[in-house]
C-alpha cells in the first residue's frame, strides 16, 4: 500500500497556499487511491481470465489424458484376456494328460491286483498238495 502524499514543497505551498496546498495533497491522495484500486481491479480480472484460461487448458489436457489411459487400461484388459485363455487351454490340455495318467494307474492297479490274485492262486496250488500229503502223513 502507498502512503499517502503529506509533504508539499516549500514553493508549491507559497504559492497555493495552506488552504491549496491541503487540496492538491486531497486530491492526489484520492486519485492514486482510485487508480490503485482500478490498477487492482485490472490486474484481479486480468489475472482470473487467465486463470480461466489454464484450467480450461488443463481440463481439456486431462480430458485428453484420461481418455488415453482409458484406451490403455481396455488394451491391457484385452491383452490379459486373450492371455488367460491360452492359459486355460492349455491347464485344458495338462488335465487331459492328468486324466490320462490317471488311466494308466489305474490299469496298473487292476494289472497288479490280477496278478496277485494269480499268484496268491498259485501259491496255495502248489503247497496245498504238500499239506495234504503231510496231514495224511500224521493222521494215518
Amino acid at each position: 500500500m502507498t502512503e499517502p502524499i503529506v509533504l508539499v514543497p516549500k514553493a508549491l505551498r507559497n504559492s497555493l497556499g495552506e488552504e491549496g496546498a491541503e487540496a492538491l495533497v486531497s486530491l492526489l491522495n484520492q486519485a492514486n487511491s482510485g487508480g490503485r484500486k482500478f490498477m487492482e481491479e485490472f490486474v484481479s480480472e486480468r489475472f482470473e481470465r487467465r486463470l480461466m484460461d489454464e484450467t480450461g487448458k488443463l481440463r481439456l489436457e486431462l480430458k485428453e489424458e484420461t481418455g488415453k489411459l482409458w484406451i490403455a487400461i481396455a488394451e491391457l484388459r484385452a491383452e490379459m484376456h486373450a492371455g488367460f485363455a491360452g492359459i486355460q487351454e492349455q491347464f485344458k490340455e495338462v488335465y487331459k494328460e492328468i486324466a490320462k495318467l490317471h488311466e494308466k494307474i489305474a490299469e496298473v492297479h487292476r494289472s497288479i491286483a490280477s496278478q496277485t490274485r494269480w499268484m496268491v492262486v498259485v501259491i496255495i496250488a502248489s503247497v496245498l498238495p504238500i499239506y495234504l500229503g503231510l496231514a495224511k502223513l500224521i493222521f494215518q
